[in-house]
């Protein structure tokens, strides 16, 4: 039996470690353009709970637990009382997104985490909700930032390339999520 890899088996693993390096150099997030020594900092205000939230979630490259979960509690679902653990790259999104703006004004949340429950009564009764929202996933945001036109919020959020971006300019907000790159509305 011979230890030497056949050829196939070295263009094999070459072939894998290509795609695999492309992938990776493909998927540039909001993370990534957070500086170390950084104090991450977001002031957000839920808008059905009228709860203030001003919080330091990451310092120096590194998420912080309790601050995260102090964010996932803020972001539960208020219609059920539930929360999950939301993705933190939506956290870098608002921290980028108020950068590129030169903001430091306060998001509002109008929606955060939504349960089956929620999301199902929301899709009987609004247009737009989608079966599979990246809401249900805890990977999406409805948002609007004080003092800022959501034209503005929207074109910034298209600008990192960070995920979906849409824009509801009837219900006044702009929803946010770390799913593929694409943008509707206008």
């Amino acid at each position: 039996m011979s230890l030497q890899p056949s050829r196939r088996l070295l263009l094999k693993c070459a072939l894998g470690g290509a795609v695999t390096l492309a992938l990776n150099s493909r998927t540039a997030t909001a993370a990534s353009a957070i500086k170390k020594r950084e104090r991450c900092v977001l002031r957000l205000a839920n808008t059905h709970t009228h709860e203030q939230l001003n919080v330091l979630y990451k310092y120096d490259g590194q998420y912080i637990p309790q601050s995260l979960d102090r964010l996932d509690y803020h972001l539960r679902d208020h219609r059920q009382n539930e929360a999950r653990v939301m993705d933190p790259e939506l956290f870098d999104q608002l921290y980028e997104i108020q950068r590129l703006l030169g903001s430091k004004d306060t998001f509002e949340i109008i929606s955060g985490y939504r349960s089956m429950t929620t999301n199902e009564m929301l899709r009987r009764t609004s247009s737009g909700v989608a079966k599979n929202s990246y809401h249900v996933k805890g990977q999406a945001l409805d948002i609007r930032l004080q003092n800022t036109p959501l034209s503005d919020l929207r074109q910034a959020a298209i600008d990192l390339q960070a995920g979906g971006v849409g824009i509801y300019s009837g219900s006044n907000f702009v929803h946010i999520d770390t799913g593929p790159v694409r943008h509707w509305g206008s």
